[in-house]
């Protein structure tokens, strides 16, 4: 996994100042010299985020919530006994809407669930999709990995980049004080 920050460094040209009169009585603004450094560091992910989604259909939009929450409940438990714990497990997203069909017996309510699920075990991935499929989810809206705590790999790239940006912008003022 790749965290990139972008920073930005800017270095003031002073010995230029320092011997233009002119720039002084016009009020220009001083030189300056932009460096942008980028910097990255790639980290295992220890921590997966699986968002599972169950849609529901009928002609009433009671009758399509009450099976949408019993194939939630459903997923919930079986997740649970599948070791997640019940703070990793979370609706992320609920809707009830009404469908117009082309015919009155083509329409319908659709109840819409997301539940997220977050787990540390990465090898348990594919089984916890699959206990999910299982309980009654007919949706894998998402699955994306990342880091419980992303503090030291940004650090890491926002030091790279700030290293980068002030090599760059050194570089440009030298080459600037010798007319380049």
């Amino acid at each position: 996994m790749e965290v990139p920050v972008r920073v930005s460094s800017v270095v003031v040209l002073a010995s230029l100042l320092s011997g233009s009169a002119a720039l002084a009585q016009t009020n220009a603004p001083a030189p300056t010299i932009n460096a942008t450094g980028v910097g990255r560091r790639e980290v295992a992910p220890d921590k997966a985020t699986i968002v599972l989604g169950v849609e529901t259909r009928s002609k009433t939009p009671a009758a399509a919530a009450a099976a949408n929450a019993d194939r939630s409940t459903r997923i919930r438990t079986a997740l649970a006994r599948a070791g997640v714990a019940e703070k990793d497990i979370a609706t992320a997203r609920y809707s009830l809407h009404f469908e117009q069909g082309r015919t009155p017996a083509d329409t319908q309510y659709v109840a819409t669930n997301m539940v997220t699920v977050v787990t540390r075990n990465l090898d348990q991935v594919g089984r916890l999709i699959d206990t999910g499929l299982g309980a009654g989810a007919n949706n894998i809206n998402s699955l994306y990995y990342d880091l419980t705590d992303r503090t030291s790999a940004e650090s890491g790239a926002l030091t790279s980049a700030s290293v980068a940006a002030s090599s760059d912008g050194i570089g440009m003022t030298r080459k600037c004080a010798y007319g380049l």
